[in-house]
Formats: structure tokens, C-alpha cells, sequence
């Protein structure tokens, strides 16, 4: 689903970029200096929880091969988004360099519910997990590479990425009652990779069309423990992926 997501982005981009250079006027213009602008667009997180079970007494050693996999289901959800941002460039003939800062927007807010569960070691009794991810800003400093030919820019651009999220989990079972729940939240340092094209548009307004990935790693490292049976519970990790495609108006000044 990712690549298709990939494709589509970057294919969508370089027809918008090709289809637009040429219905504007070329006219030479330089691009040194500030900007600022809005972007709109879709993106695809795909959240990916690992609950480890740890077997001390009231879990049996078999359990977690049972738990684990329920426990550390993925969570993946396409969303609507939005950006503002402010950005520099500096123009050397046809090479643009620059940097641009952004605060991101979406409503990322996902859950995994499993329902009730046989457990293979005691057929008479239930499980069930639930578990949620929620991401709704971020905020990035990306570096930009491009090429300019006429009014147009082709931009590469890669730079860190500070987000914000909150995990949710709980584990209960008909067994002896037993539960597990923990929450945290926690702003994460990733990094942000985009594919760009800009097209100069009258006085000072430019269109905008990019492609954005963005990964974090270790954005939670927690430990669960049962109510009543706390060497028991399970071992919390989240790791996060998302692709955007964006498409807005910028003015410089």
C-alpha cells in the first residue's frame, strides 16, 4: 500500500509540474529571499505497536507466542492534513538552495480492538486487547536542493522532524479478571524526506506540490504490569511511518 501510495504521489507530482510550466509565462524571476504558505493534502501513518508478554506466574510460557502478535497489531489510516510554513531560498544561476520550517496538522487518531479471544492454554476463558495511537502536529526544519528551469523548481529535501504523540493500551482477560493499561505520551525526533515541484504563478504567488516521507523510531520504551501479578505484563515499543502528498500556495516577500 505504501509504494502504491509512493508512486502515485511522485507521478501525480511530476504531471502537475509538467502540466503547469506549460500554462504559465515564462518569464525569468529571481527566487532569493523569504516565503510563506499553506498547504492541504492526504496522508497515510502506519503505526506499528510491539507489546511483548512477559511470562513470571500468571502467563504460562506458551502465552506470549499467543499474545504478542495481538498485542503488537499495526494501526495504519489515511487522514486529511494541512501545513503552514516559512522557508528561505538563495539562487545561484539554475541551482536553488534554502531551508524551510513547517507545522503540521492531521488528525491521526487510531485504534486496534481485538474482541474476545480463546485462550489456546485455557479454552474456557477470554482475552482482549485494545490499543491506540494519536498524532495530531509535528513540526520540521528541512534543508532543500533544487533545480530551476524558467519559472519552474524540482526540490529534493531531507531534515529532522519533531512530533508529538500519545499511546494507549489495555489488556484484560476473563480468567482471574486480570488487567494491564498504560499510557504515555511523548514528543518524538524523526526525520522528513520530500520531492517537490514549484511553479512561479503572478507578483509574488508560487504553487506548491510535494511528496513528503517521514519516519521515528523509539518514540515509547515502557513496561505494563498485571493488577495483581506485577513480574507479568508487557514490554511497550512504537515506531511510526507516514507519507503525505500536499499541494498549496506560497507568497514571497
Amino acid at each position: 500500500m505504501s509504494n502504491k501510495i509512493f508512486l502515485a504521489g511522485v507521478t501525480a507530482l511530476l504531471l502537475s509540474g509538467s502540466a503547469v510550466a506549460k500554462t504559465v509565462d515564462s518569464s525569468s524571476s529571481t527566487w532569493t529571499g523569504q516565503y510563506i504558505g499553506f498547504t492541504g493534502g492526504y496522508s497515510r501513518g502506519a503505526a506499528d505497536p510491539t507489546a511483548n508478554a512477559k511470562a513470571n506466574g500468571y502467563f504460562i510460557t506458551t502465552d506470549p507466542g499467543q499474545l504478542d502478535p495481538v498485542a503488537s497489531h499495526d494501526i495504519n489510516a489515511g487522514n486529511v492534513s494541512g501545513t503552514v510554513f516559512w522557508g528561505v531560498n538563495w539562487q545561484l544561476d539554475n541551482i536553488l538552495y534554502g531551508v524551510e520550517v513547517d507545522l503540521y496538522l492531521t488528525d491521526y487518531n487510531e485504534r486496534y480492538r481485538s474482541g474476545n479471544i480463546t485462550y489456546l492454554t485455557q479454552p474456557a476463558h477470554t482475552f482482549e486487547i485494545n490499543s491506540r495511537v494519536k498524532s495530531n502536529i509535528a513540526l520540521s526544519l528541512r534543508p532543500r536542493l533544487g533545480y530551476l528551469t524558467g519559472d519552474s523548481l524540482f526540490y529534493l529535501s531531507l531534515g529532522p522532524v519533531l512530533r508529538h504523540f500519545e499511546y494507549n493500551f489495555r489488556f484484560t482477560d476473563t480468567f482471574a479478571s486480570e488487567y494491564a493499561q498504560k499510557s504515555d505520551q511523548q514528543w518524538s525526533l524523526g526525520w522528513a524526506a520530500g520531492l517537490g515541484f514549484e511553479q512561479h504563478l503572478k507578483g509574488a504567488w508560487s504553487l506548491k506540490v510535494e511528496y513528503l516521507h517521514s519516519s521515528y523510531k523509539g518514540i515509547v520504551d515502557l513496561d505494563s504490569s498485571l493488577r495483581t501479578v506485577p513480574a507479568d505484563g508487557f514490554k511497550h515499543s512504537l515506531e511510526f511511518k507516514e507519507q503525505s502528498f500536499r499541494v498549496g500556495f506560497y507568497r514571497r516577500f
